[in-house]
């Protein structure tokens, strides 16, 4: 998914037009790089889960037309919601900001999967 669309989402949130978010737009690819290495150890677990290669390091978000090759399940809704909360605390709104924060966090414990491990008796 495109850091564009991630804004895009984010600004909906919180009622911005993104071709009118001006500073916001600008603050946006460092504040989605941000996010990915956040982001990155439940990347690899969803991947590990599915038994694909993890990733070595977070895709760099370096301006908006960046590609973020996360699944779709991080991307929408957990970055945007994270994403959300930068956008708001920028506008000074830090009873929103920590409210979209909380659904960042409920959103990326959400994406854990279990799976299956050998055990041994150790009895």
């Amino acid at each position: 998914m495109k850091a564009r669309e991630i804004f895009g989402l984010a600004c909906s949130y919180i009622s911005e037009q993104p071709s009118e978010s001006g500073e916001l737009a600008e603050l946006a690819p460092a504040w989605l790089d941000v996010l990915a290495a956040e982001v990155l150890p439940y990347e690899n677990a969803l991947r590990r889960y599915r038994g694909q290669a993890e990733l070595e390091k977070a895709p760099r978000v370096e301006e908006l037309e960046a590609e973020i090759a996360y699944s779709a399940e991080l991307c929408v809704p957990a970055m945007v919601y994270g994403l959300a909360a930068q956008l708001l605390l920028d506008d000074e709104n830090d009873a929103r900001a920590q409210d979209f924060r909380n659904y960042y966090v409920v959103a990326l414990r959400e994406c854990l999967r279990a799976h299956e491990e050998r055990t041994a008796d150790l009895y």
